[in-house]
């Protein structure tokens, strides 16, 4: 019996990425989520997954649906552009924190990209 209870993991966010992490083999693996956070926790942890892996993501409902390539996706970021999107969304706005008045998410993206230390 394999234990999928994951008690470490409050919110499913965090549990399908840590579910992501426990599969070492050559497939492909739908998500079904119209949340960001879900793509960001994966995109943040993508460097801990077995590279084999190919993750999608299904998004919308009815004619907007549409599928993106999670892994194309941090392959064309990079990995610490990737490792660094989870702090960048919690900062900007995300479930759990309201962005601050006024304020964007395209500019601390540009300086992220421009300042990959941060």
């Amino acid at each position: 019996d394999i234990d999928l209870s994951c008690a470490l993991h409050e919110e499913a966010d965090t549990k399908i990425t840590y579910h992501l992490s426990k599969i070492h083999m050559d497939c492909n693996v739908e998500i079904r989520s119209s949340d960001t956070d879900v793509l960001v926790i994966i995109l943040g942890n993508m460097n801990k997954m077995d590279q084999a892996l190919k993750i999608w993501m299904h998004v919308g409902v009815g004619a907007s649906q549409k599928y993106i390539d999670v892994t194309k996706l941090y392959s064309n970021l990079g990995e610490e552009l990737s490792r660094a999107l989870p702090g960048l969304h919690a900062f900007t706005g995300c479930d759990y924190n309201p962005a601050f008045y006024g304020k964007g998410k395209i500019r601390p993206w540009k300086l992220l990209q421009k300042y990959q230390n941060f």
